[in-house]
């Protein structure tokens, strides 16, 4: 009997290994005629490599109620998916100009922070010292 509790044991711990893996970050693949940027990938995964730097990013920006960020992709937003985001700080950035871009695809350059998370800390990183936000179309 021991010899089975064993076995279930690992195997408990096998199945929960893989859930928090494939929960931990969840990148979707290109969605219909949606372009995925790839270096938004490579911060997502890897954000320790990113920490400090200036980045370049195009995503799906959301300018709301305790969530201004950028998305890796339009799925990622609509559901609020943070583990596939970066809380942009917007100091210095006009309203209108956030407001208008709410919803919509960005190009976005700023300096990425791995330790702050943004609201709640929830994201994946911050993105600071923001020079270039501008409409992609």
């Amino acid at each position: 009997m021991p010899a089975l509790k064993k076995i279930s044991l690992f195997l408990l711990i096998i199945i929960l290994g893989c859930v928090i893996i494939t929960n931990r970050l969840n990148i979707t693949e290109n969605q219909f005629d949606e372009k995925i940027d790839e270096k938004f990938k490579s911060i997502l995964l890897h954000p320790e490599k990113f920490d400090s730097l200036e980045v370049e990013l195009t995503g799906i920006f959301t300018y709301e109620f305790e969530n201004v960020a950028i998305y890796l992709s339009s799925k990622d937003a609509d559901s609020l998916f943070s583990n596939n985001a970066i809380w942009i700080n917007s100091e210095g950035l006009l309203d209108t100009t956030l407001d208008s871009a709410n919803h919509k695809r960005i190009h976005i350059i700023g300096r990425f922070d791995i330790d702050d998370k943004g609201h709640l800390g929830l994201y994946a990183g911050t993105l600071n010292e923001v020079k270039v936000f501008e409409l992609v179309y």
